[in-house]
């Protein structure tokens, strides 16, 4: 719900991130009263232009519709066409109602259609049965095949998906903006395929099979670690929600769903080359996770260690843009545990407001836990009020190390520095003597591991400020800026 012009411009950030996600989301916005637009009068929270369209025009390239009332009758027909295009298109959609009307009485037939739940385009039949013979065909002539899944896949796929993955039995990773697609404990999965700061392996086994099969993949300079880990063409099939990419060949008119579907019916033979030769590498392989000493300063593989031990099958992980990314695709998720990121749009103190968003959702039955940089958490801070006041379960882990550690990677300089708060008082001062916050600021191993295990308990905010030192950030991270920094200055 948003209020006209002020409002909805500042609004517009976030339903730009939503369209980016694919989240349906309706904003509904207040308008102008029709008489002062028919009159072309000059309304306050404007520029001061008579021209009343501004917003709406803003608003065209991040939604799929736009839909602006200026008289009753139009009522019923403008909301339902709103909400049947936000179901069916996965999208956000823009609904303006002026204010003199908000109360209008309008009649609404009986026999008014249902919304859809989800949108049920057709395949073409003819090159769907053509699509799918020569993929059967590129896979039975495959030596090592495997399987990338990307954030394109729809949770209605993954049924279908599921079993054509484990029909093949071949090796299956994820690129690093699918994480929490499918579950981390399958037998078949093998890490995230991110170019040189992959999972441990996970590069090797990808760029030496013959055929990748990518599942919804969205490619840019970020996935790709600044373009360098853009697979060649030749050996790459491309399931994306509308058409399929098989080397040079191109099929539209396919829908996702069907392809996997019929997929999913074929009979294939299994060849599990890939996760044979990744499975040789990993049993071979030490053991790299860092000992965690308790009165040892916290470091940012100490704290993965100790926030893997955290996660259960009820927990909702949420990482903000930054290094909260590295550290999280660094997890291994259990069974059932649920993860949220935003690596498309990526703006950064998204986490902050969706951890309201979800903590109003499922706080009481799961576990959220929402790993957040201090220079992100500046922007949106004001969020955690809403949190407070409602009393939501929700755990942050604030990661301080003192300005932004992503942005220095990229292109260092003075505009990276920020002011150092007292966060945990500030936190504080919003909560003025509610006592259901939990706050607390830790900086040994031991003192997260305490803090983690208070905030379980918990039922209410609980913040926990971890302090690392300037320059702490992951390893993947440092290769990661230096990739895209070549990227953008190339």
């Amino acid at each position: 719900l948003l209020s006209f012009r002020v409002g909805g411009l500042s609004a517009i950030n976030s339903v730009a991130g939503a369209y980016s996600n694919d989240l349906p989301l309706i904003c509904i916005s207040g308008g102008p009263n029709i008489h002062d637009v028919f009159e072309r009068r000059i309304l306050h929270h404007t520029i001061g232009e008579r021209d009343v369209s501004q917003q709406v025009d803003c608003f065209r390239p991040v939604v799929e519709g736009t839909f602006v009332i200026r008289q009753p009758f139009e009522a019923v027909e403008m909301i339902d066409k709103a909400i049947v295009t936000a179901f069916a298109s996965k999208k956000p959609v823009y609904l303006e109602i002026p204010c003199n009307l908000s109360t209008e009485t309008v009649f609404v037939p009986k026999c008014s259609n249902a919304v859809p739940k989800e949108r049920r385009i057709s395949s073409d039949a003819i090159v769907l049965h053509r699509c799918i013979k020569d993929i059967l065909v590129g896979i039975s002539r495959a030596t090592r095949p495997i399987i990338v899944i990307g954030s394109k896949t729809k949770t209605d796929d993954i049924d279908h998906l599921r079993s054509f993955v484990k029909s093949l039995g071949c090796a299956v990773a994820i690129l690093p903006d699918a994480k929490g697609s499918i579950s981390e404990q399958d037998p078949q999965f093998i890490g995230c395929y991110w170019g040189s700061i992959s999972s441990p392996h996970v590069a090797e086994i990808t760029d030496s099979s013959d055929l990748v099969i990518m599942i919804g993949p969205l490619l840019n300079d970020y996935t790709t670690v600044g373009w360098n880990a853009v697979l060649p063409e030749e050996k790459v099939l491309s399931i994306c929600p509308h058409h399929v990419q098989f080397g040079e060949t191109y099929y539209a008119g396919l829908e996702m769903r069907d392809i996997l579907k019929s997929l999913a019916s074929q009979r294939i033979d299994s060849n599990d080359s890939s996760l044979q030769l990744f499975n040789r590498y990993r049993n071979s392989a030490t053991n790299l996770n860092e000992i965690c000493d308790n009165n040892s300063p916290m470091s940012m593989l100490s704290i993965r260690d100790i926030l893997e031990g955290a996660l259960t099958p009820t927990t909702t992980l949420l990482a903000e843009t930054g290094d909260s990314w590295f550290l999280a695709n660094s997890l291994r998720l259990p069974q059932g545990c649920r993860f949220h990121m935003q690596m498309q749009y990526g703006s950064i103190g998204w986490s902050v407001g969706a951890t309201l968003g979800v903590s109003a959702y499922e706080g009481r039955h799961r576990q959220i836990i929402s790993l957040i940089g201090d220079g992100s958490f500046q922007t949106c801070a004001q969020e955690i009020s809403t949190i407070i006041r409602n009393n939501f379960k929700a755990t942050i882990i604030l990661l301080n190390n003192d300005g932004y550690s992503i942005e220095r990677q990229i292109h260092d300089g003075p505009y990276n520095e920020i002011q150092m708060w007292n966060y945990t008082e500030f936190v504080l001062s919003i909560a003025n003597g509610n006592r259901n916050v939990f706050v607390v600021k830790v900086t040994t191993n031991g003192e997260l591991v305490d803090a983690l295990h208070q905030s379980s308990l918990f039922e209410g905010l609980s913040f926990i400020e971890c302090k690392v030192p300037r320059d702490e950030c992951t390893e993947n991270l440092l290769e990661w800026g230096s990739k895209v920094a070549e990227a953008n200055s190339r």
